[in-house]
């Protein structure tokens, strides 16, 4: 069939099924037909999402479409890890230009640089209402300066705010603003630790705050908080150590409508939080908590937790509120690690093993079951047929798969990252192929503590998958990196991690992976070194990749590392 018969309103329809991405992969440049039907429906969309757009299709939308949106209400999606805030720049461009836009997302940002650039450029815009910040990577002493939220509280039409930072073993204290926003509502934090003085200059510098996500670490000096905080609807707080800071923090939020909260290290009971709830948060519709419970013992009695869970059974949790709670108990020789939380399970996160107990004060099997939140699961075996994760997104598996793996993921089809570790045998192997023949919608693999045959990975047919993590799979040598870059997996691949045995090896993997746009690489006659580098700053393995690589590669040392990785972005 030919498709150019098909009606203009068919593939405006298509379109909007289609990623930005992918709309450029199949239809740019096939003639002037399709270019004018692209241009007509950016026209229409004020959304650019530019993730997974390659450097080329990149370039030909800052070139040919991005000069129609200067005037437009539109939000737009970068990713630096692709170096996109850059090559914008590089373009000429500034953000303030966009004098409507009105939601901004800058995602996987590691150059601190061009985040500061960006920031200052925004308070020029009149219209902007929503700034996320997402998996950013960059300097703890930009954060700690205080600088970037400080121009981000002076933002007069922002109301929705969003920093996330990787997280790490520590994390830096947040080093709130010293300007007063009034607009601001919405604030959400995460890979910070605040402390009680930050915590409370956020609170009395974001006047009219509703909507707060905020970790709190132990603080022995805690400082009062002087008057409630009338404005705060819902809360999400993780807290550790303390109960006295959850406490008092929610003595002074009287209108708190949805508490979602995890306290590690600390356990409140039912009776506890009932006095809490009736005397403090009478409005409190909505709650959500998970609870860390940890005691070392020479035995491996369960007696307190169910004292524990007993103290939740009472009318105002069963009758009044029907709010349920669930335990999921670890048992080991001197040790008892417990987490309660509400039903249906609230949060994102869960890990499955084997040695797994459930003790539960609900009587309705398909609420206790059911843990239809959970987007990122660890699954290191089961030992029950009835849970159930059908939303899984993010998935941790340790081989072998045991029985109920199929019962407790009765589907896989949104699955979009899987890391697999401990794969050692043939029949492991099996499995790992079988699992990846029902995971059509996978993106991104990572294989990490295996010991098995390469000709596994040489054989894998799964389409969807553009990014390899494969640096848990030892060296590859020049004729292996040769089978890869041929394989299925190896044409496809957009993003690679890899470690080789020489420095050879690179040059072929670029050259022969041809849709290949970012690789991370760690080389085993690497023989860079921090404290001679610091006195002699010529990298020359760097300088090797520089001249034996295309001029269309960016190449860097990635900085936080142990390891040794050299990045590239491959102009496709």
């Amino acid at each position: 069939m030919n498709i150019e018969i098909l009606p203009n309103e068919l593939f405006f329809k298509l379109f909007e099924y289609l990623h930005i991405a992918d709309q450029f992969q199949a239809f740019y440049n096939l003639n002037s037909r399709f270019n004018q039907l692209l241009s007509r429906h950016l026209k229409t969309h004020n959304h650019l999402n530019l993730f997974s757009v390659s450097k080329k299709n990149f370039d030909v939308i800052c070139r040919n479409y991005l000069p129609q949106f200067l005037d437009r209400s539109i939000s737009i999606h970068l990713f630096d890890n692709a170096q996109q805030i850059s090559q914008f720049l590089s373009y000429g461009y500034h953000f303030h230009q966009f004098i409507f836009l009105r939601f901004l997302s800058l995602n996987y940002v590691e150059s601190a640089s061009s985040l500061q650039l960006v920031i200052d450029e925004l308070q020029h815009l009149n219209s902007l209402t929503h700034l996320l910040i997402k998996q950013c990577d960059i300097e703890d002493v930009l954060i700690n300066n205080g600088r970037i939220f400080d121009q981000i509280w002076t933002l007069s039409t922002l109301t929705y705010f969003v920093f996330e930072r990787k997280k790490y073993l520590w994390n830096p204290f947040f080093i709130s603003p010293k300007r007063i926003s009034t607009s601001i509502k919405y604030v959400y934090l995460d890979g910070f630790s605040y402390n009680s003085d930050e915590l409370h200059r956020l609170l009395e510098h974001t006047i009219n705050l509703e909507s707060l996500s905020i970790e709190i670490e132990h603080n022995y000096d805690y400082q009062l908080i002087s008057s409630p905080i009338l404005s705060l609807k819902k809360l999400k707080l993780s807290v550790q150590y303390s109960s006295h800071i959850t406490h008092h923090l929610l003595h002074y939020t009287p209108n708190l409508t949805h508490l979602t909260i995890k306290l590690f290290y600390v356990i409140l009971d039912g009776y506890q939080w009932e006095k809490l709830i009736t005397t403090y948060l009478s409005n409190l519709k909505v709650f959500h908590f998970k609870m860390e419970y940890v005691r070392r013992c020479n035995n491996t009695t369960i007696e307190p937790i169910d004292e524990l869970i007993d103290s939740f059974r009472s009318p105002f949790w069963l009758v009044e509120h029907q709010w349920f709670i669930q335990c999921h108990i670890h048992r080991s020789h001197k040790r008892l690690l417990a987490h309660l939380c509400t039903l249906p399970y609230h949060f994102n996160e869960f890990k499955m093993n084997s040695t797994l107990q459930f003790r539960t004060t609900c009587p309705a099997d398909e609420v206790r079951w059911s843990y239809d939140n959970v987007k990122q699961l660890t699954y290191q075996g089961s030992n029950c047929s009835s849970i159930r994760f059908p939303n899984v997104e993010n998935l941790i598996v340790v081989f072998p798969i045991d029985t109920y793996f199929k019962l407790n993921l009765p589907n896989l089809y949104r699955l979009t990252s899987m890391t697999v570790k401990s794969i050692e045998t043939v029949h492991d192997e099996r499995q790992f192929e079988n699992l990846l023949r029902h995971t059509i919608n996978l993106r991104s693999l990572t294989i990490k503590e295996s010991s098995f045959s390469y000709e596994v990975l040489y054989r894998l047919a799964n389409s969807s998958i553009r990014q390899l993590d494969l640096r848990g799979v030892r060296y590859f040598n020049e004729e292996q990196c040769k089978k890869l870059a041929s394989s299925i997996l190896g044409t496809q691949c957009e993003r690679l991690s890899i470690s080789v045995c020489t420095r050879t090896d690179i040059p072929l993997l670029v050259n022969q992976m041809r849709k290949l746009q970012m690789l991370n690489v760690h080389c085993k006659d690497d023989d860079w070194n921090q404290k001679i580098y610091e006195s002699n700053p010529i990298d020359t393995f760097v300088r090797f990749l520089k001249e034996q690589l295309p001029t269309t590669c960016a190449i860097q040392r990635c900085t936080g590392e142990k390891t040794i990785s050299v990045q590239l972005l491959i102009d496709v």
